[in-house]
Order: structure tokens, then sequence, then C-alpha cells
């Protein structure tokens, strides 16, 4: 999982949190089907959650 030290407030945490928890597995399967590798699939996966994490202000949930 991503570091949530770098989130400054404990309401971005929990947002990021929730977002991440709520869409990681299928985003992992997706992402294992197309590389065909675990650690490829993972690495995938937190590269994706980046955008989300910089614009947290921006998201609503």
């Amino acid at each position: 999982m991503i570091c949530l030290c770098a989130i400054a407030t404990e309401t971005d945490k929990d947002k990021f949190r929730a977002i991440y928890e709520e869409n990681y597995l299928n985003m992992y399967h997706i992402a294992l089907g197309i590389t065909k590798n675990q650690s490829d699939a993972e690495n995938a996966v937190q590269e994706a959650f980046w955008p989300w994490l910089k614009n947290l202000k921006n998201i609503h949930i």
C-alpha cells in the first residue's frame, strides 16, 4: 500500500484509504491478467494510484 504518511490530513487519509480498498483488488486482477507477473501487476496498480493521491482535494466520496 502507498505510504499514507505523505497525506496531510486524517480526512484525506481516510478518503484515500477508502478509494484504495474499494479498487485495489479489481485493479490488481486486471493488471495481473495483462502482465502475467505478480510483481509487475502490483507495481502497475501502485502507479495507477499516484494521480488519485495527488488530486485528493478534488475527489469527493
